[in-house]
């Protein structure tokens, strides 16, 4: 591998780390200070906040070992699929006014971070989808 794939498989895993930490911040924000979520019990708000973190951590264990650890494509593919789908369709709640805007700033700014990195996620996993593809090919021709 050379330095610059390196780099990209370091840049990649820090998003990993990154993009979760961000997202279980913004849901314990919004489940505890959003006014609309004032009738909902506690316990509720604990659960989902709790299978978020669960849910996070069981599938970017599996995307670490399927694409960093384990150099495979399969699952970089299907990431590079499902990742402009779950932007699009962000925006268009926006668009389409079925999801509010955010109204408090912190919630706003989120929606920006969240989205640059979305694009950013969706490059880092195009470029390490190819360093994979080529370090199964000199897998194949060492063996």
């Amino acid at each position: 591998m050379t330095e610059k794939d390196l780099k990209i498989r370091k840049q990649w895993l820090a998003l990993l780390v990154i993009m979760p930490i961000l997202n279980v911040a913004y849901n314990g924000y919004y489940f505890m200070n959003d006014p609309s979520m004032e009738l909902m019990p506690v316990w509720y708000k604990n659960t989902f906040v709790s299978f978020v973190i669960f849910g996070s951590l069981i599938f970017n264990y599996l995307l670490y070992r399927c694409a960093y650890n384990k150099p495979g494509t399969k699952f970089l593919s299907v990431l590079l699929v499902l990742t402009p789908l779950a932007l699009a369709g962000g925006i268009w709640g926006y668009v389409s006014g079925r999801v509010p805007m955010p109204t408090n700033p912190l919630l706003w700014g989120y929606t920006w971070v969240a989205n640059g990195m979305a694009i950013l996620w969706f490059v880092l996993n195009w470029k390490m989808r190819a360093i994979n593809k080529r370090l199964q090919k000199l897998r194949v021709l060492a063996q």
